[in-house]
């Protein structure tokens, strides 16, 4: 499932600005709200609104917006039932525009929380799961500041007291916390919502609270019961003096960080991407970090049935005595290749990377072996109707392999203009500047120097 993304991007001088992105294939209901006891300060939109899918919205949010709470709708009917129960999950007092003063939503709800410039210089945020879980969200932010998530569906596999609502087709929209579920049968004076005599964190410790296990240990940095800050994983602060934005959103399911940083440097747009010409930004290391991590290189049955698997190859190479750093092109690359394929469908478990000066980590590189193992692990166990995608690329020195022979890969000598990283490296009177088709051009044996290291 493929749920919605909602960016906070470009302060502007009266404040944050917010842009809610759906990036489900359905039609969402986004919701605002503001605890207008603790502040005055609210967002420059309405506070609900039809989303269809694959569309976004855009406005300013004020430096103190204090109490504010975003979150998702699902199934919602507003022309027969324009109050509280309108939706399948998250409806509001108030139909389509939730009542600026009541409208706070209905459980269960996955919402997440600012409240921005605090008495003590911090913003101050999290994605809540108190009320239950109805969509993943995310929170990230372009200060570089602490994730907050739940990133995956916690419908399916919903304890059975805990399960619901459904939609027509009997699938679980939703997952109750204990407290919204009632399990003890009073809230008032409950364990389970930290209420009555265990109204304190002394009183109401997670190992009381039934459940608590089951969406900790899925959503470990998320917001799960009243005194979560016990955790160290639940309540996350940036400093407001940078004037974070701030990216809150449904991602798709089993998304990392990775594509939320991804959607943070694009500024919500799938077909574009923030690409550094002079190095590998620190935002775009870290995603490809994470997607490495996440990828199926460390030994996954290769014959285990996969309908999409992908293999990104990369390599980018200088001698040390050009003195010249490593292209910066390599790695962006492949960050939009990958995130490109997400886009596409591809689960981030079933896309290998293979790119050098990302980690520290033998597995990740483009070595031959790596590579071998590679393929084997792509091809093997595809069925016709199967998806798999191979990318192979390379920055740096010109190489190729003799027609028929393969075993040896050749540089062509000669000096790249320090004007032009990019460009391709032939003999001075054949430099073909970059984006150019390469012509067949008529290497001399003496210009080429032969590698042990090439491909078999």
């Amino acid at each position: 499932m493929i749920s919605v993304v909602l960016l906070a991007f470009f302060g502007s001088a009266f404040g944050r600005t917010f842009t809610v992105y759906n990036a489900c294939p359905f039609t969402i209901w986004p919701a605002v709200f503001t605890d207008l006891n603790v502040g005055s300060a609210v967002p420059g939109i309405e506070t609900g609104w039809e989303a269809a899918a694959y569309t976004k919205r855009t406005f300013t949010v004020p430096d103190n917006w204090k109490a504010g709470r975003i979150w998702g709708r699902r199934n919602c009917n507003f022309s027969t039932n324009p109050g509280p129960n309108s939706c399948l999950s998250g409806g509001c007092n108030g139909g389509l525009r939730c009542d600026s003063r009541t409208g706070t939503g209905v459980p269960p709800a996955s919402v997440a929380e600012w409240t921005l410039n605090a008495a003590d210089g911090l913003d101050w945020y999290d994605v809540s799961l108190v009320d239950g879980y109805n969509l993943p969200m995310r929170i990230t932010n372009t200060a570089n500041c602490p994730v907050a998530d739940c990133a995956v569906d916690l419908g399916p596999d919903c304890p059975a007291p805990l399960k619901g609502p459904f939609d027509s087709t009997g699938f679980p929209v939703g997952c109750k916390s204990a407290c919204a579920a009632n399990l003890d049968g009073n809230q008032a004076n409950s364990r389970n919502c930290c209420s009555g005599q265990y109204s304190t964190p002394q009183t109401c410790p997670p190992s009381g609270v039934q459940y608590y296990s089951y969406f900790k240990d899925r959503c470990p940095r998320s917001y799960v019961y009243a005194y979560d800050e016990s955790s160290g994983t639940a309540l996350f602060t940036c400093p407001a003096s940078k004037r974070a934005d701030y990216l809150e959103g449904h991602p798709q399911i089993g998304e990392t960080a990775a594509q939320a940083r991804y959607y943070t440097a694009s500024g919500g747009s799938q077909d574009s991407i923030v690409i550094a010409t002079d190095q590998v930004d620190e935002s775009t290391a870290q995603g490809l970090s994470d997607a490495i991590l996440v990828g199926d290189y460390s030994g996954a049955d290769p014959g285990s049935k996969v309908e999409r698997r992908a293999l990104l190859v990369a390599a980018r190479y200088f001698t040390g005595s050009w003195n010249v750093p490593k292209l910066p092109s390599t790695p962006n690359d492949v960050w939009h290749i990958y995130c490109m394929l997400c886009k596409q469908g591809y689960k981030t478990s079933n896309i290998r990377i293979l790119v050098e000066g990302t980690m520290d980590d033998e597995r990740c590189s483009p070595t031959k072996p790596n590579i071998m193992k590679g393929l084997k692990w792509l091809v093997e166990g595809a069925r016709p109707s199967d998806y798999r995608y191979f990318h192979f690329s390379g920055h740096g020195i010109a190489f190729e392999t003799k027609k028929g022979v393969g075993k040896a890969a050749r540089e062509i000598s000669s000096p790249i203009s320090r004007d032009d990283l990019e460009q391709l490296t032939f003999p001075p009177n054949l430099l073909i500047a970059r984006n150019e088709t390469v012509p067949l051009l008529d290497i001399k044996e003496e210009q080429i120097k032969y590698y042990n290291e090439g491909l078999e």
